[in-house]
This record gives C-alpha cells, sequence and structure tokens, in this order.
C-alpha cells in the first residue's frame, strides 16, 4: 500500500512551450468523447494555434513596423493618422495573440492537473478496495475467534 502524499507530482517540460502532453487526456471522465472533432472545431483550432503563437507576435511585429514607414511615406499630412490607424491595430493584434497563448497555457495547466487528480483517484480508489478486503479477512478471522471462545470450556 502507497503513502497518499507520496505521490509524485506531474512532470513539467521546461521552455517556452509549456506543459508536456500526456497520453490520456481522452480517457478523462470530464472530456466528451464525441469522437474526431469536426472540421470546424479543427479548424479553430488550427487557427488559434497559429495566432497563439511566437512567430504570429514576430509577424505582426514586422508588418506593424512595415505599415508605419508605408503610412509615413505615402503621405506626410496624413501619415499620422495612418500611423496611428496601424499602431492601434497591431497593438489589438499583439494583445489577441498574448491572450490566445495564455489560455492555451492555461488549458495544458488545467489537463496535468485534471489527469493528476485522475490519476490519484484510481490510487486511492485501488487502496480502498484492499483495505475493504483486508477488514472483510479481519471480520472473517474475528467471527473465527467469537466461536472457538463461545466453544472454550467454562
Amino acid at each position: 500500500m502507497t503513502v497518499h502524499g507520496s505521490a509524485s507530482p506531474p512532470r513539467h517540460r521546461t521552455g517556452l512551450t509549456g506543459l508536456r502532453r500526456r497520453a490520456g487526456w481522452e480517457l478523462h471522465p470530464g472530456v466528451p468523447s464525441a469522437g474526431r472533432p469536426s472540421c470546424r472545431e479543427r479548424a479553430v483550432t488550427w487557427v488559434g494555434g497559429r495566432i497563439g503563437s511566437w512567430t504570429f507576435v514576430v509577424v505582426i511585429a514586422v508588418l506593424l513596423e512595415v505599415g508605419m514607414v508605408a503610412a509615413i511615406r505615402q503621405d506626410e499630412v496624413d501619415g499620422a493618422v495612418a500611423v496611428l490607424g496601424v499602431v492601434v491595430s497591431g497593438l489589438v493584434l499583439l494583445g489577441l495573440s498574448v491572450l490566445l497563448m495564455t489560455v492555451r497555457r492555461a488549458d495544458r495547466v488545467a489537463q496535468e492537473l485534471a489527469l493528476h487528480h485522475l490519476e490519484a483517484t484510481r490510487r486511492t480508489a485501488a487502496e480502498l478496495e484492499e483495505l475493504r478486503g483486508q477488514v472483510e479477512r479481519l471480520a472473517v478471522d474475528v467471527a473465527r475467534l467469537n466461536a472457538r471462545l463461545r466453544a472454550w470450556p467454562r
């Protein structure tokens, strides 16, 4: 029998990519198992993965700089307004990208925690089953001893 507190915490991969994916996530009772995701769900996942990446942040920063230079060279008078529009649009896209990266990270953390709790629950259930068996054996032994005591000559 293992001690409940001796279980090791989930191991994480270091670096900017975040937590490692663990096999068995589909087996968690809280995850819908409707089968393969629909085309729309796969498209949303793909787009979210691309927009919520550091590559997207770098590309947007470069495009933002190119847009600012083009706006300033295009028209000296209205260039300031165009630059402001480009900067605001770029900041919105950068904020969206950072938000999506944060949400994906939170999802991976929730996944790791849920799998850890599921495994702890399974270990606890196995230990409880073992304890139940021991209690049943003890009850049989106590009944046998009680029968011997009653049969003992007085």
